[in-house]
């Protein structure tokens, strides 16, 4: 046998000049495993995801494939796993997406990690939290949080390091379950992606200090980016703040960007800022608040930032900085049947107010000018040319927002995509994990895709997945 060939057998490629190079590798982790003792071979698997996870090697690009089971205590707890390194990143993967129940922790500590995880669960009472830099969590689901105290269910970052986290990306995930005063908390940390996350904040924790809950909280941060969030069905007991909170009380947060989000259906506000620091160069664009006691709180410092392009409606209150500042301002967007009071200290122009009108706005009644279904506005509608210049008034949360897998900063990382965001990605598992003995709210309907596009009543469209009902010879 050659020489090389040989070498590359035994994991080894041959470089340039006679030098070798590690092959990256693939190891097995079973829960019907009897212990340890295997070789991480798909043959001889480990029983246990530390285990098989320590045959990785720092020269990176190894996989870990974890089989179907349930994985508990000490010996499964994800925390300090061999890193991998920029090009060739680690990955611990189940082996179907949503077969691999994780109920110890995630405890990523700081330090550079290149490290991967697709597929997993994470469903123990126990918080989840990703420090330090270079993680990407795909595909997976965190549940249930503690019952007590200023806990998460998942957090990115801490207060040992400034910034706590860095380079974090968590997509195509789901978090939901009791416990923990927030679902997903970014906090002290600097450059983290959410993309296309589904919430649900339900009770199961208290304190008796009257600490703010919210679904998704982004706290003394810097340079984070949401898109695609759905945060929805969440009206838990107690003081509960915002779907999607910012507050910030040292150091300031600033570069806090909301792209398509939808917020349907919750208690306390739909996007809220807060607290004592200034933050500044917040942006909500293109984004659905439906259903919620208030659309926009705004309190504490002189916070300051653009809102466009949103479609609100359904609210006890409007969009109101409370703190009377003035730092905010609203355009191209769609306030219908707002109740209360409604643009206080917010610069506002380019709108759309219905029932009641605004100061200085167009009235137009969004059902019969354009606003079908919630993620969209009718091409050619009165409402897809009414704001400034014929520009759209309103959201289009159609398309996936942002390349998948990017981290922050790099190409096409903030960017909108050719790709339709319906049906929403993986919304079979994420149905069949968020509904088990839940009946209401989306778990009513027939998909989470439905759920979300018959709010106003009308079918599914066609082009999303809905029925074409033929009449007389002619389709609709």
């Amino acid at each position: 046998m050659p020489v090389a060939r040989l070498l590359a057998t035994i994991g080894l490629v041959v470089l340039a000049g006679g030098a070798s190079a590690p092959q990256a590798a693939t190891w097995y982790v079973s829960a019907s495993a009897p212990d340890d003792s295997g070789d991480g071979t798909i043959l001889h698997p480990r029983r246990t995801i530390r285990a098989g996870a320590a045959l990785m090697s720092s020269n990176g690009g190894d996989t870990v494939v974890v089989g179907p089971g349930t994985y508990a205590g000490a010996d499964n707890t994800i925390d300090g796993l061999v890193a991998g390194r920029a090009g060739a990143w680690n990955r611990v993967v189940a082996q179907a997406d949503g077969s691999v129940t994780i109920t110890a922790p995630l405890a990523i500590p700081l330090g550079d990690h290149y490290l991967q995880f697709e597929g997993l669960a994470w469903t123990g009472p126990n918080e989840k939290f990703v420090n330090g830099r270079y993680v990407k969590l795909l595909r997976c689901a965190f549940a249930n949080g503690p019952a007590t105290d200023n806990t998460v269910t998942l957090g990115i970052g801490t207060n040992d390091a400034t910034p706590g986290a860095q380079y974090v990306l968590v997509e195509d995930s789901f978090a939901y379950g009791h416990g923990g005063r927030y679902n997903v908390l970014v906090y002290n940390a600097d450059r983290i992606v959410l993309r296309r996350i589904v919430a649900r904040h339900e009770d199961g924790w208290s304190d008796s200090e009257g600490n703010p809950q919210a679904i998704v909280s982004v706290y003394n941060s810097t340079n984070v980016l949401t898109q695609n969030l759905l945060l929805l069905d969440s009206h838990p007991p107690g003081y509960f703040e915002a779907a999607l909170y910012h507050p910030s009380n040292g150091p300031a947060s600033a570069h806090l960007h909301d792209t398509g989000a939808i917020i349907l259906n919750v208690g306390g506000s739909g996007a809220g800022w807060d607290d004592g620091d200034a933050s500044s160069d917040n942006v909500l664009s293109d984004s659905v608040i439906w259903n919620v006691d208030a659309a926009v709180s705004i309190n504490g410092a002189a916070h300051s930032g653009v809102m466009q392009r949103l479609t609100i409606g359904g609210t006890s209150s409007g969009v109101n900085d409370w703190s009377g500042n003035g730092g905010f301002t609203l355009a191209n967007s769609i306030l219908w049947h707002v109740a209360g009071t409604n643009l206080s200290a917010i610069g506002h122009a380019g709108n759309v107010c219905f029932e009641p009108a605004c100061s200085g706005e167009t009235t137009l009644d969004p059902l019969q000018s354009g606003l079908l279904w919630l993620p969209r506005i009718e091409p050619g509608s009165a409402l897809s040319h009414a704001g400034p210049g014929g520009t759209r008034v309103g959201a289009d949360v159609t398309r996936r927002l942002g390349v998948s897998g990017t981290l922050h900063g790099e190409a096409g990382y903030d960017q909108p995509t050719a790709d339709a965001l319906w049906p929403w990605p993986h919304e079979e598992r994420i149905k069949a994990a968020m509904c088990a003995g839940v009946s209401t709210g989306f778990c009513a309907s027939a998909s989470l895709t439905r759920y979300v596009w018959e709010q106003l009543g009308n079918a599914l469209p066609p082009d999303i997945g809905g029925e074409v009902i033929f009449v007389d010879g002619f389709d609709t």
